[in-house]
């Protein structure tokens, strides 16, 4: 863990603070992996999602608000910038480049509790049977293999009759990691929730592929699309929008194996840096006032030390988050003392 660590010299004060990226580790694990589409979603305003994976703008997402809300720059994960809150609307763009056999959906998500079915973070469906997926909370209305708040990804074969399917329950109101990596070749579909396995189907129907690619390809099935926060591109009776939060969504042209999800989980849960951003000490009061970035919803701990050596010493270990920013006042710890350094970390 790295510590963030002001100076208070008796003649004035001296700030060292970090410049924090968005999600700077767990960005740089999955662009390691080389995702075909990779949407941040760290936009503050606009209706553009850009995709920061190979195919570049030409896989640009727009939000749709014809089936509700998209609210941009919510909170996120841990490792995260900020996410989507999606409430009825998407997020819509062109098809993959061309269909793939072998593939790789990756998210992070948050299920309000509110729509425990038909709440799907991804979705090409078109109607019919035309190498489809559907991947969300009861996916295709709870009824289809995946059950009411379970997480599943569901996959309609083309022609076929029968869906293949993989599932596990997830508790609502918190940040998941959801992968699902699917293979024709070895005739697996693997769930994995927050780093691990949980789910496999090895004897499938179909043949897991996922349509895309463009109009006159032979392996193109009508017209394919993404939709993230929705399983179609209009709003209709089979659209199963997403109610919660969405992040770092990406698809991939391999398979992802155990261990490079596991280090995206890992680098997703690392405490997110930490900026210091301001120190006041009022010497009428002999009080320090502390201000630094913060995340909702986490707890922090504030320490000292009068040699950067032993921090056994804390202030408080349990100060709760004021939102973006939190501001802690204390009585100077040490009065006596010619100089004091202050850490500030997140809870365990």
């Amino acid at each position: 863990m790295k510590h963030h660590v002001i100076l208070w010299l008796a003649g004035g004060l001296c700030l060292t603070a970090v410049t924090q990226a968005a999600a700077p580790a767990y960005r740089a694990a999955v662009l390691a992996d080389s995702p075909i589409v990779y949407y941040e979603f760290d936009e503050t305003n606009g209706t553009t999602a850009a995709n920061s994976g190979s195919t570049g703008a030409a896989n640009d997402g727009t939000i749709g608000t014809d089936g509700g809300a998209v609210t941009i720059n919510q909170a996120s994960f841990a490792g995260g910038g900020t996410s989507y809150d999606f409430g009825g609307g998407h997020v819509l763009a062109a098809a993959l480049p061309s269909s793939l056999t072998e593939w790789s959906i990756e998210a992070w998500v948050n299920w309000d509790p509110a729509k425990t079915s038909a709440s799907n973070l991804f979705g090409n469906d078109q109607g019919g049977w035309n190498d489809d997926v559907l991947f969300g909370i009861g996916a295709e209305g709870g009824t289809m293999g995946v059950p009411d708040s379970s997480i599943g990804l569901i996959q309609q074969g083309s022609p076929g009759t029968t869906r293949d399917f993989v599932e596990s329950p997830m508790t609502d109101s918190e940040w998941h990691h959801v992968v699902v990596t699917a293979s024709t070749t070895n005739s697996e579909l693997i769930l994995y929730v927050d780093g691990v396995e949980v789910a496999k189907n090895e004897i499938p129907n179909n043949g897991l592929t996922i349509n895309g690619g463009e109009n006159g390809d032979p392996d193109t099935i009508g017209t394919p699309f993404i939709s993230v926060g929705a399983a179609r591109s209009v709003v209709d009776g089979g659209y199963r929008s997403f109610d919660g939060l969405i992040d770092e969504f990406a698809i991939y042209g391999t398979v992802l194996d155990a261990d490079a999800i596991l280090i995206h989980y890992t680098a997703g849960v690392s405490a997110p840096l930490i900026n210091i951003t301001n120190i006041d000490f009022d010497s009428g009061s002999d009080t320090v006032s502390i201000t630094w970035t913060s995340e909702p919803g986490r707890t922090y701990g504030l320490f000292y030390s009068q040699d950067l050596i032993d921090w056994g010493a804390d202030i408080e270990d349990s100060i709760p988050s004021q939102g973006d920013t939190t501001v802690f006042e204390f009585p100077n710890p040490v009065p006596e003392a010619t100089r004091i350094f202050f850490r500030v970390e997140p809870a365990e």
